[in-house]
């Protein structure tokens, strides 16, 4: 692929989204080889509850997974798009927070929110507040 999309799309693809799919497989294989490098170890025991906090583009992982894993997940995965947890997320639970830039409001409000009420977590971002917090 070019990178460009055959007329007559091309010029309708004013943001170069194709690009942007086009890099996807090296992103993948990028992201490959940092978990193989620095593996994630699994929380014990298993969570009862995976929640994710996110918005935009970074909760999609989580409706993805939701859906195409529904009938063989263990536990629920719940998206969470707000400022607050529900309150059957707990200290059982394990909260997984997303934001590529690291300063969605909602996304940092949660990651606070997971500490004060003792909830595990997880935080996957390029940097910002929430990739400072993190180190």
């Amino acid at each position: 692929m070019s990178g460009m999309l055959e007329p007559p799309y091309g010029p309708r693809d004013l943001s170069g989204m194709a690009i942007h799919i086009e890099g996807a497989p090296r992103q993948i294989e990028g992201a490959l080889e940092r978990m193989i490098a620095s593996p994630w170890k699994a929380p014990n025991p298993a969570p009862d509850l995976l929640a994710s906090g996110a918005m935009g583009g970074s909760a999609l992982p989580a409706d993805l997974v939701a859906a195409h894993y529904a009938d063989r997940l263990p536990h629920p995965i719940l998206a969470t798009r707000d400022y607050h947890w529900p309150a059957w997320v707990s200290s059982n639970s394990l909260a997984v927070l997303s934001s590529y830039s690291g300063t969605t409001e909602e996304t940092l409000a949660l990651y606070r929110e997971a500490a004060a009420r003792r909830i595990p977590r997880v935080a996957l971002s390029t940097g910002g507040t929430l990739g400072e917090w993190c180190d």
